[in-house]
């Protein structure tokens, strides 16, 4: 009976996911984001929700409504890293780059050196035109992994 329940749930939020991206996909916006903010009062005690929540308003274009999610999902469940960088990636592309570094810089604290965080840390350096700190965590990188090819790219543009 349980079990039942459970998966009835499941499907609920499933099919209130699906309906919302094509809601966003087809230009109705509001009516879209309306029902990912239930889903969100409903289920962002759950992990994984509201990230995926933010994840979905990204990838249809509405980023700025993306921020609250992901901000709300690192203060609910701030040991998983899975939203750390899309809202550094949001808060980058509306140029809040003090928060984006802050973030990053958090997170490299809280999981350790990953390679993925300190290349994208790296980028919003160089967005932020601080090409010499992009340098060193690129060299850090490179350092680790010397066959890290997107290291590499980004290496050879910022060391001109």
């Amino acid at each position: 009976m349980q079990q039942v329940a459970t998966e009835a749930v499941e499907n609920r939020k499933k099919i209130i996911f699906s309906k919302a991206e094509v809601l966003l996909k087809a230009g109705e916006g509001a009516r879209g984001k309306a029902m990912l903010r239930s889903l969100g009062e409903d289920f962002g005690h759950e992990s994984g929700v509201l990230t995926t929540i933010g994840s979905l308003l990204m990838e249809c274009g509405f980023a700025f409504d993306a921020i609250v999610f992901f901000e709300e999902a690192i203060e609910a469940f701030p040991r998983d890293p899975a939203s750390y960088g899309p809202l550094a990636a949001c808060y980058t592309e509306f140029q809040e780059f003090e928060k984006g570094e802050r973030l990053y810089l958090n997170a490299i604290r809280e999981f350790g050196t990953h390679p993925r965080t300190m290349i994208n840390l790296a980028k919003l350096y160089i967005a932020w035109n601080k090409r010499y700190k992009a340098f060193v965590l690129l060299s850090q990188v490179l350092q680790k992994d010397p066959d890290n090819e997107e290291a590499k790219e980004i290496f050879i543009l910022v060391d001109r």
